[in-house]
């Protein structure tokens, strides 16, 4: 017996390849060891004091395929341009770690995949003082793992989690934005109801993660601020570059 797969999640897939990390569009994100007059193995380690803005670094290059991938959503098209934003703005930090804890579902279970190549461990992210923010995402990877996600879930989630905004009032067309996500959320009830019938609470269970997530973020972002104001080199994804990769024509 086939798989059941509703028109949307179809459509969702078909996209996702934009939203896919490859060296041929960042080149720049080749595994390698960062430039020093003497080149080791341990210049790319986190006792390095740029591997932090390195991890910024990758956000920011991420940042370009998210909005590639959003603006050809099927959903998203039809939200203006103001209320895409909006919504990118809030959940941009969410959808990255989403992604990393998926790719790194198959790892072992104290390691974290960044991007291609780049893995942080638990006791790195100690090193960086961040041990709080990766301790949260590991433990989603675990959950993630339990609910055996597959891939239409996955991208369906991710959806799911661009349409998601707590305080509506930001948004000037709300009622586009809160049919788009209904849209979505009954596509991936159809499926899971269908593919795993003998898991009635799977849809349920991958709802309750996205506060999980939200809250990683906060604590990440938290992190992220107290060493930008402590004048440590930072780099974060920039608000402008979001705007400014939005309005323009991709």
């Amino acid at each position: 017996s086939g798989c059941f797969i509703p028109p949307l999640l179809q459509e969702i897939m078909e996209v996702e390849h934009l939203w896919q990390y490859s060296y041929a569009t960042h080149p720049e994100d080749v595994p390698a060891p960062a430039p020093s007059p003497k080149p080791s193995p341990s210049s790319a380690t986190p006792s390095s004091p740029d591997f932090l803005s390195n991890l910024c670094n990758i956000a920011d290059n991420r940042l370009y395929k998210i909005v590639k991938w959003c603006k050809s959503l099927p959903l998203f098209k039809h939200i203006s341009i103001d209320d895409q934003i909006s919504l990118l703005i809030n959940s941009w930090c969410e959808l990255l770690l989403f992604s990393c804890c998926y790719r790194s579902i198959n790892l072992p279970s104290n390691e974290i995949k960044i991007s291609l190549g780049k893995v942080i461990t638990l006791n790195q992210a100690k090193q960086l003082g961040l041990s709080s923010c990766i301790e949260r995402m590991l433990n989603f990877k675990t959950n993630l793992k339990r609910l055996k996600m597959d891939k239409y879930e996955y991208v369906t989630m991710k959806v799911i989690i661009l349409l998601t905004i707590s305080d509506t009032n930001e948004l000037k067309e709300p009622e586009k934005v809160r049919i788009a996500q209904e849209k979505a959320l009954q596509a991936l009830q159809s499926y899971t109801l269908s593919n795993y019938p003998n898991i009635p609470s799977k849809f349920g269970e991958l709802l309750l993660r996205i506060p999980d997530l939200q809250r990683t973020c906060q604590i990440g972002k938290e992190m992220l601020s107290m060493k930008h104001h402590k004048g440590e080199d930072m780099n974060e994804p920039s608000f402008n570059l979001l705007m400014e990769l939005l309005r323009g024509d991709h």
